[in-house]
């Protein structure tokens, strides 16, 4: 992996330092990547980890716009409140579930993210140190 630092425990497999919490309130980086999982952080640690960011430095993340509100495949359903969306996923006869937050490209952009629309539903979110 050419990523240095990881803040996820559940990413055990790369050859990346381990960084926590307090290394996100007390170290500042060039660059940090949200992959597919901006949707899972709470909004007290999104600020958190974008406090971390260098005076030059760069927050990116890829998510889509909205989430679906209705059925996506035959075995597949999801409900959406206002801010939780809960996804139900059937796999080999066994429910698989997980929640996720309900955020549109407004909701970014109050943050005082910039927002960049690609593909059918997705968002390129960006915000600079």
């Amino acid at each position: 992996s050419s990523t240095k630092y990881v803040y996820d425990p559940y990413i055990t497999e790369f050859s990346s330092t381990p960084i926590t919490e307090e290394d996100l309130k007390t170290q500042k980086f060039d660059l940090i990547v949200a992959k597919n999982s901006i949707n899972y952080i709470e909004e007290e640690m999104l600020n958190t980890i974008t406090a971390a960011l260098a005076p030059d430095g760069i927050f990116i993340a890829n998510t889509f716009n909205g989430s679906p509100k209705f059925k996506v495949t035959e075995n597949e359903i999801v409900f959406a409140d206002d801010n939780i969306v809960y996804h139900y996923l059937l796999v080999n006869d066994e429910i698989h579930f997980h929640t996720f937050y309900n955020r549109d490209e407004n909701w970014y952009k109050e943050r005082g993210f910039s927002v960049e629309k690609f593909g059918k539903n997705s968002l390129l979110i960006k915000k600079e140190g």
